[in-house]
């Protein structure tokens, strides 16, 4: 064995292997609608998204549409990462708390969905690239 795969046993150096897929480019201002079925909340609004390599952070903010008046607003900071064609992040949204999002690039890198989880709510969530 050479000295140098010994010294990266030694250290608990992993051999490389499979490559993960390369980020998807996310960046950029998405539309965002957020559903919690439970209250039939259904919020709608924007979140700019951030991304160096796999890192994603950004804000967002979005509105109660409907008759949906005990649906607070939201808005908040978003810190996650990219994944090839997935994203994760967490999303502050006021008082309801952190939420975290997990979703899928679709159509081309056009759209985003997913779900999302809060402390003591969940639901369902999509964005499209703004025009």
């Amino acid at each position: 064995m050479s000295g140098l795969a010994m010294l990266g046993l030694a250290l608990g150096l992993s051999q490389p292997g499979a490559a993960e897929p390369p980020p998807r480019a996310v960046a950029g201002l998405w539309a965002i609608a957020i559903e919690q079925p439970r209250t039939r909340c259904r919020w709608e609004g924007h979140v700019r998204l951030v991304q160096i390599g796999r890192r994603l952070t950004g804000s967002g903010k979005a509105k109660a549409v409907g008759r949906a008046p005990r649906c607070p607003p939201l808005k908040g900071d978003i810190d996650g990462k990219v994944d090839g064609d997935g994203v994760r992040f967490g999303f502050a949204m006021g008082r309801l708390g952190v939420a975290e999002f997990e979703g899928v690039l679709g159509d081309g890198g056009r759209t985003l969905a997913g779900r999302w989880r809060g402390r003591a709510a969940s639901g369902l969530w999509w964005a499209e690239r703004a025009r």
